[in-house]
């Protein structure tokens, strides 16, 4: 009798662990949900604001000095919060299945020019110089455009941080031989 009773109280103990495994799991994934849905709502109007203050940027030559630079800071605060909330968003996506990489045969100077016009005046207005070194117009290569846009913001976005005189960027080319299975 006592082993029996003992039997039933470890499968007891056992079912209740599970179950409260179980439980926390879900409010785990109920709190990322929450996160991701709100990391969503957020990222709607910050690149809803960002749209029209690269139109106005680009007139800056035809606004006062303090205006022109209140813009760089507007800039670079809404680029870096649109930053925080894709990397919260990437962080839901690896959680549910992983980083998927789409890799495709594609020019890498349009991609590298799209993405550093971007940081340049960040980088301009806290006193350095960008200088990008982009390889030739016709050079192509297999690439996850997302990944590599992530890579390029986040070197700029450190560098942009860091460095008060000269930030440069260069790509260089290394022909290799495909490997073979």
């Amino acid at each position: 009798i006592v082993f029996t009773v003992r039997r039933s109280e470890k499968k007891y103990i056992s079912k209740v662990d599970e179950l409260n495994t179980a439980k926390e799991r879900e409010v785990f994934e109920s709190k990322i949900e929450f996160f991701t849905m709100i990391a969503h709502e957020i990222r709607t109007p910050v690149s809803l604001i960002i749209g029209p203050l690269e139109k106005v940027m680009k007139k800056t030559d035809q606004l006062p000095e303090p205006v022109a630079g209140d813009l760089q800071i507007i800039n670079h605060n809404s680029q870096r919060l649109l930053y925080l909330v894709n990397q919260l968003l990437d962080f839901r996506k690896v959680e549910q299945d992983g980083m998927k990489m789409r890799f495709l045969s594609q020019p890498v100077a349009p991609l590298m020019k799209e993405i550093c016009q971007r940081f340049e005046p960040t980088i301009t207005y806290n006193g350095a110089t960008l200088i990008v070194e982009y390889p030739p117009e016709d050079f192509t290569a297999c690439v996850d455009s997302e990944a590599m846009t992530k890579l390029i913001s986040n070197l700029l976005t450190t560098a942009g941080k860091y460095t008060r005189d000269l930030v440069k960027l260069s790509c260089n080319i290394q022909h290799t031989e495909p490997d073979m299975f």
